[in-house]
């Protein structure tokens, strides 16, 4: 593919100071089966040598965008203006650290045009460590995750009752349905709630293999930033500093993504339901948190 023909999959990868594994997860895509995609690196403003990586690549294939930002945005626009820039019918978000396996996006583009009512085909994940070894199955593997349901409700309530891994936003996602959507949001775990939206827009679909190799390292941000009201800084610099209640805005959130959903009364009504069992099952002992 040539840099002027529109790609049938656009990959963002956003880096911020990925320098230690960025060359290995973007060798990981250019080594792809499947050939008809772009990929975007969408830097932040990386104080390594993160965007002379990403430039190296870009002269190397002529599939590859570098965008830079003259400040650190945070991750959530970094991630989002990874999708703005993307012409792909169907888009993937990647990180730095991780790899997929060559065979992933044939996997999920063929799994994808075989169920054209799909809005996300993702796969297994093996966790691997800082020097690739693998240490286990990503626990999702085990869960019976009903994303794959005809009913919008049965795929909410799973989405947000079971304490998933949210590997699934690193799948392939249909640009059209992700454009319905509010994105990555700037508070923790909006990759969840995204991911509730999706669901109620359609189903999903996983390959019971792990083509995505999970990396575990002292670099990520839930083991560098672990306290929820820590990480909000992470998500989005711009955010001032104040009172930080993360579960608190998760529930607005899930309420807001039900409320704005082309759904039925009846429809509305179920989901709500699903949402205090939320509350009931675990969900108030955060919330009480939050205030203490």
């Amino acid at each position: 593919m040539n840099s002027a023909e529109t790609p049938k999959i656009s990959i963002g990868l956003p880096v911020f100071n990925g320098q230690q594994y960025l060359e290995e997860a973007v060798s990981s895509i250019v080594a792809q089966t499947y050939s008809n995609f772009e990929l975007i690196i969408a830097d932040n403003c990386s104080t390594d040598a993160s965007l002379a990586i990403a430039k190296k690549w870009q002269k190397i294939d002529q599939r590859i965008k570098v965008i830079e930002s003259p400040t650190n945005l945070g991750a959530a626009p970094n991630f989002n203006r990874a999708f703005a820039a993307a012409r792909g019918e169907f888009f993937k978000w990647a990180t730095c650290d991780d790899r997929i396996e060559p065979d992933f996006l044939q996997a999920c583009i063929d799994r994808m045009e075989s169920a054209p009512d799909t809005v996300l085909v993702y796969s297994d994940a093996m966790k691997i460590d800082g020097e690739g070894n693998a240490l286990r199955l990503i626990y999702d593997s085990k869960m019976n995750l009903r994303t794959d349901s005809p009913d919008p409700l049965v795929r909410f309530r799973d989405l947000i009752l079971c304490d998933h891994s949210c590997i699934a936003v690193f799948g392939l996602i249909r640009s059209d349905a992700l454009r319905k959507t509010s994105l990555i949001g700037s508070y923790v775990a909006s990759d969840r709630v995204l991911l509730a939206r999706l669901g109620l827009l359609g189903p999903f679909s996983r390959i019971d293999q792990p083509l995505i190799r999970h990396r575990e390292h002292s670099g990520r941000s839930t083991r560098s930033i672990p306290r929820l009201k820590d990480r909000l800084a992470w998500f989005d610099t711009s955010l001032p500093s104040a009172r930080v209640f993360p579960n608190w805005r998760l529930l607005k959130e899930y309420a807001s993504t039900i409320t704005t959903s082309d759904l039925s009364r009846w429809q509305t009504t179920r989901c709500f339901v699903h949402l205090l069992r939320w509350i009931r099952y675990g969900g108030w002992k955060k919330l009480l948190d939050d205030l203490r």
